[in-house]
Formats: structure tokens, sequence, C-alpha cells
């Protein structure tokens, strides 16, 4: 396990992470720039030694067993790009059930505020398939993968868009991204930070990645 601690300061976190930090097989790094998820992200994935790579945020809960046995037989599979998860809010509800795009020209949550036992839409949530994209806050992939494709875009989508922009990417190498309901993980989005569209100050950066992942 890697974590990454990008500026902490409350004493009761802090002490957390240094306790996690002497544990076997875990390694704790700090980075204090401003956060930019991205280039979090890729550092930690040039320390990991391990086949796969599973990126996983810090307002997550593990709800299911067996997972990394889902997820290890979904990446033996070749022709699979990445691998995202059923990511579910607080009341149950589903959150994610991988990307729509084009949505009311934006992108959304596919599944979002359904049951998460919903058999609505032909069952399309309840079923492993082929999607065009997954969140970044539970993406797994191959190592190799993922820095063949040169990992997440730190430069242009720091905080937004650059997962959405990192699967399109495998898509035309002729990976698939693929989303399970085997795995369910509950995510409570945007705890830790807030949501980026609301504070004023991040208004402009959003705006620019929003126009980034237009250009692609």
């Amino acid at each position: 396990m890697i974590i990454v601690d990008n500026g902490s300061v409350i004493p009761e976190h802090l002490a957390i992470l240094d306790a996690l930090g002497r544990q076997e097989r875990v390694t704790l790094l700090r980075d204090e720039r401003v956060f930019n998820w991205s280039a979090l992200n890729n550092m930690a994935a040039t320390r990991a030694t391990t086949e796969h790579l599973l990126f996983c945020n810090d307002d997550m809960e593990m709800l299911s067993d067996g997972w990394d046995s889902v997820l290890d037989a979904i990446l033996r599979d070749e022709s699979t790009g990445a691998v995202g998860a059923k990511l579910l809010d607080k009341d149950g509800t589903m959150q994610h059930a991988g990307v729509l795009l084009g949505w009311q020209g934006s992108v959304i949550h596919d599944g979002l505020y359904e049951p998460q036992a919903s058999a609505e839409q032909l069952n399309r949530w309840q079923v492993t398939r082929q999607c065009s994209a997954v969140t970044g806050a539970w993406l797994g992939v191959r190592a190799s993968v993922f820095r063949e494709a040169g990992g997440f875009n730190a430069a242009r989508m720091p905080v937004a868009y650059s997962d959405i922009d990192f699967c399109l990417r495998l898509g035309t190498q002729g990976k698939a991204i693929v989303w399970t309901p085997m795995t369910h993980v509950r995510h409570d989005e945007s705890v830790s930070r807030g949501l980026g569209h609301l504070p004023p100050l991040r208004q402009p950066s959003g705006q620019a990645e929003r126009a980034a992942i237009e250009q692609i």
C-alpha cells in the first residue's frame, strides 16, 4: 500500500498516518505542493512494484469481500484497460456505474441515485460490462498499461477529468474500460476537499480543465 499525504495538518490525522507508515508493506509519501490529484497519483505509481495498480481516494470504504480477486481476474484479460466498481452513496443508492459522455452537453455518472439493486435499463447496473470511462476515485489498471499510456494528465487536468481522459486514451489503443457490480464501495464524495465546482476560487481551474477535456 502506498499512501500519499498532501499537506495534512490535523494532529489526529497525522498520528494515524504515522502509525500506518510504520506498518510492514506500507509506504507513506508526503507531498506539500498545491493539490494536484493527477500528479500525486502519478508519483505513487512510480513507486509501485506490483503487477496491478488500484487508485483509491481517501473517502472510500470497501463493502465487498474478495474484491482483489475480482479485480485481478478482470485485469488478467489482456484486452482490459481499466476497471471500475459500483460506488454507493451514504444512503445506499448508486453513485457510479461508469461514466456517460455527452449527457446534456456534459458528463455524468451512470446509474446516479438509482437503487443499488435496480433492474431498470435492461439490468445494465447488475452486470459486468464495458463503458466509456470510470472514475479515478476507484480505478484498477495493470501497471504496464498505466505507464505505457503516460499516466494521468497532471499538466492540463490536475483535479478533474484526467480519469476520463485516461480511459479515453486507453480506448483509442483498443483497450476495454470495464465496470463491474461485483465490487461495492461506499464513496463519501469530496468529503476531504469539498465539491470543486462550488468554491469560487476553484471555478477558473475547473473551467480550464473542462476546456482541456473538450479539446481531446
